[in-house]
């Protein structure tokens, strides 16, 4: 088999003339591209709504681990519908918002989510006079929510694009545009809580010449920071900006530009970014069309200094008519960008994997719906299962879709049955592993490609100090069985 292989090469080398070095290097991408063609085991798609009503903008976030998904209806009137998963199932789809409520909602904007261990808080804006935002608030991952919890009066002034998240310490926050009852002073801006959502803040500007109708989007951190991205306005040129502050305050710093494309348009794209932040950098997708075409991009960003570190076409590919709407979910490593595209009249969501900073090809998220109009996709990822969570509507059967996937490079051969328990997860330094282990038992660390980078002896414990950053699987041989877990090492 060696010969087999190595035989090839050799003839290229010698024929074609081309550098050894330059030969690795391509069979090294072709065996990237060969990993990441299997990268993804693809759960079964799941229609979680039972309801044969409109249903619009799914959102999805986590409860320990499993999914909990919000969407909405307009027939015969407005309501925010909820299912949750657990123990491998669907708990069945519930009304969450009162009757007779008149909220805002399309397939644009709407309910916003959050979710913090137990704590689930599903906002909205009402839209009915006098209008006010709201929230609902579920202690038990979603089972029971609370009446009405009233966060801003805005009377006879409007609300635009409402987003929320909770902070590392349990508050809330939640962003929109704010107008007036004129629709006369646009501004951006963020209100939050220092009591766990009992009372807020006033409101905090974040921009003063905003995009009209482009909603901002909140930025969850992994340390310190957290943010907030918004399209601006600047004499018709339309690009984001974010700024950021510290978990335990709203001291925002100045406005960051994280978009190079410097799109002029005169109407409104009615399209948000998306993002989340690894220390102070930021990760972030968005929809530009300079070219005039609508294509997704993305930009990595340092919030301290305000340089963009990358910016690129995310994949635009011939036969795409428009990209639109994209979301991300990951961490400094692996990277899923979502998106809706139009081709042939058709509108379907597709994603793509990046990982170490390698762009993999494409692929469909729908494979095994009909595809005919695909439309707000939302992804949420899990650090600790490292499992991706997807969530989209389809238009034409009025349904609410859901799949998971798991990155397959994480996986080796092993026993599916696992009883020891890994943290922390991402880890720095060092690996914990708790459960029932045989004292002295035998570790291989591997790496994403299957190679083995460190083994020794186990006893609770392992430094991982000097592995470069990157996903890998930890092996133990306890009493005759092995046993996988695989763990994400990150810097300091």
């Amino acid at each position: 088999m060696i010969q087999s292989i190595h035989k090839p090469y050799n003839l290229l080398i010698f024929n074609l003339k081309i550098p050894i070095k330059r030969l690795l290097f391509l069979f090294l991408i072709l065996c990237s591209f060969n990993l990441f063609s299997q990268s993804f085991n693809f759960s079964d798609l799941e229609k979680i709504n039972s309801n044969l009503n409109d249903n619009y903008r799914p959102k999805i976030c986590l409860v320990d681990g499993d999914p909990l998904i919000i969407y909405t209806s307009n027939v015969p009137e407005k309501k925010i519908f909820l299912n949750r998963k657990k123990d491998g199932l669907w708990q069945g789809e519930q009304q969450i918002s009162p009757d007779s409520i008149n909220f805002q909602m399309s397939n644009r904007i709407g309910p916003a989510l959050a979710s913090y261990g137990e704590i689930v808080y599903v906002a909205y804006v009402i839209e009915s006079t006098p209008r006010k935002i709201v929230y609902q608030k579920s202690i038990d991952g979603g089972i029971t929510f609370s009446s009405l919890v009233t966060v801003f009066e805005l009377n006879e002034n409007y609300a635009l694009g409402l987003d929320m998240m909770i902070l590392p310490d349990g508050n809330p926050v939640f962003a929109f545009i704010y107008n007036d009852s004129l629709w006369s002073n646009i501004q951006q801006v963020l209100i939050r809580s220092y009591d766990y959502g009992n009372t807020f803040t006033d409101l905090i500007s974040i921009d003063e010449s905003p995009c009209e109708c482009c909603k901002p989007s909140l930025i969850k951190g992994d340390g310190s920071y957290y943010g907030v991205s918004f399209r601006e306005n600047d004499s018709n040129i339309r690009v984001f900006k974010t700024r950021i502050s510290s978990v335990t305050d709203a001291n925002f710093n100045s406005p960051v530009l994280t978009d190079h494309t410097n799109w002029q348009s005169i109407v409104c794209p009615s399209s948000p970014s998306d993002g989340f932040l690894v220390n102070d950098t930021l990760y972030n997708v968005w929809m530009s069309s300079p070219d005039d075409l609508s294509k997704v991009y993305m930009s990595k960003t340092n919030m301290l200094n305000g340089e963009i570190l990358e910016s690129f076409e995310v994949d635009f590919t011939p036969g795409s008519n428009s990209q639109n709407h994209p979301c991300i979910g990951g961490n400094k490593i692996l990277q899923l960008v979502a998106w809706e595209e139009t081709r042939a009249s058709k509108k379907d969501i597709l994603a793509k994997l990046i990982y170490n900073g390698q762009s993999f090809p494409s692929f469909s998220l729908t494979n095994g719906d009909s595809i005919s109009h695909m439309e707000s996709v939302d992804v949420i990822f899990d650090n600790q299962s490292n499992l991706f969570h997807v969530v989209y509507r389809n238009k034409e059967q009025s349904s609410v879709m859901y799949r998971y996937l798991e990155p397959m490079f994480l996986k080796i051969d092993s026993p599916p049955l696992n009883t020891l328990k890994l943290h922390p997860n991402p880890s720095q330094n060092k690996i914990f592993i708790s459960g029932n282990y045989d004292e002295h038992s035998n570790y291989v660390i591997f790496n994403s490609l299957g190679v083995p980078v460190k083994k020794g002896i186990f006893d609770g414990e392992v430094s991982i100090f000097n592995l470069t950053e990157g996903y890998y699987v930890i092996q133990i041989l306890n009493s005759s069985k092995y046993y996988r877990l695989p763990f994400l090492k990150v810097k300091e």
